[in-house]
């Protein structure tokens, strides 16, 4: 599919970094003891959080971009300019909007109903209260920073039922990819995969303290 829909590989790497960035933040917010509580409030853990709301901010931002192809009547945005530079085809290239109409195109009126859906799920997405929150996030803290916060590492963390909000846009996205996928056989593009090392490397380090700490009071 990537060799007839150029943008698509952006469109997969956007929501592999969408996806893991949230199981991430996932990981390190949810419910814990005391002792992995306190390890996952350190320094390094604080700095991971801001980027990964970073890298949340910026990849569902670009999964949500517009389209830049004009409707029937306006000019048509696919130019040359007279510096060599292609037209606005290729901007705004990990945009949801932009692959489906861009499969649309190449497969005709045999897409139509799945590419229309697929402006329904888009719409759905932006009308969330946790893409509401991001676009915020975006103008005020991380694309253009606002002066309110004295420390940017103290930026507040995205919480569990926020992050919930964009699992379930996580679930939307996959409906999207899976129409445009489908429509080229049986390829599909998985990209939510739930990687559970980091939650492992915070119950054994903290493991590994008790018990050291232990060796030594003895």
């Amino acid at each position: 599919m990537g060799e007839k829909i150029e943008n698509f590989e952006y469109v997969q790497m956007s929501c592999k970094l969408f996806c893991t960035s949230l199981n991430e933040l996932k990981l390190i917010n949810k419910e814990r003891p005391h002792e992995e509580r306190e390890l996952v409030s350190k320094p390094p853990f604080k700095f991971y959080r801001v980027s990964l709301m970073y890298m949340i901010v910026m990849e569902l931002s670009k999964l949500m971009e517009r389209d830049t192809k004009f409707k029937k009547g306006q000019k048509n945005n696919f130019l040359i300019e007279k510096n060599g530079w292609e037209g606005r085809e290729k901007t705004n290239i990990a945009s949801l909007e932009k692959l489906s109409r861009k499969v649309n195109d190449h497969l005709g009126s045999s897409f139509d109903l799945k590419h229309a859906q697929n402006m329904e799920l888009i719409d759905e997405i932006r009308s969330t209260d946790f893409f509401k929150m991001i676009r915020k996030d975006r103008d005020q803290k991380f694309g253009h920073s606002d002066s309110i916060n004295h420390d940017p590492l103290s930026i507040k963390s995205y919480d569990l039922d926020e992050i919930n909000g964009g699992l379930q846009i996580k679930e939307a996205i996959k409906k999207i990819l899976l129409n445009c996928t489908k429509a080229f056989g049986d390829y599909e593009f998985l990209f939510d995969h739930e990687d559970q090392r980091t939650n492992y490397f915070i119950e054994i380090h903290t493991r590994n303290k008790e018990t050291l700490s232990r060796k030594v009071c003895k």
